[in-house]
């Protein structure tokens, strides 16, 4: 829920950057090599120093969500080439088996819960999220709805916001 407030507080700010379409994939290749890149390349141990540097250069805006956010925009507005999409339909679950062998033997080196492939900037996660969006995206277009079918989701879609927030 403070996620969603963050990300309407933002929203005025990302309108202007999406106003232009090379200024909106040069701000989300930002975000994406400081959510993501950065990181995954210094993940190891050694290179420790490079994420905590990153995490106090107070670069708030485009670190975390906001290139996910700004992704799905692009994907749904510009959409993705056929042998991208089949690529990420290749990578996306070998990003979960990935993820989930990553985990368990990390996890049993240390003798304990390892959650870096779990979370939002890990590669893993990027990968299964971009599969997972232009799967679904890709499915629903191809779906063809009677009106009535359309205006009973619309309906149902006005209170979805109130049924999260109550769970």
């Amino acid at each position: 829920l403070f996620l969603i407030v963050c990300f309407y507080i933002c929203v005025p700010v990302l309108r202007k950057i999406t106003a232009d379409k090379e200024t909106t994939k040069y701000f989300t290749a930002v975000c994406l090599f400081f959510t993501i890149v950065i990181p995954n390349l210094f993940h190891h141990p050694r290179l420790e120093w490079a994420n905590m540097a990153l995490e106090k250069s107070f670069m708030y805006l485009p670190i975390g969500y906001t290139c996910y956010f700004l992704l799905g925009y692009l994907i749904n507005k510009f959409g993705v080439n056929k042998w991208l999409r089949n690529t990420i339909f290749i990578l996306g679950p070998l990003a979960f088996a990935f993820g989930v062998f990553l985990t368990s033997a990390k996890s049993q080196e240390l003798g304990g819960y390892y959650d870096f492939f779990n979370r939002y900037n890990s590669i893993t996660v990027f990968i299964e999220s971009l599969f997972v969006f232009i799967a679904t995206k890709t499915i629903v277009e191809k779906i063809k709805m009677k009106p009535r079918t359309e205006k009973f989701i619309s309906t149902i879609s006005d209170d979805t916001f109130g049924i999260y927030f109550l769970h």
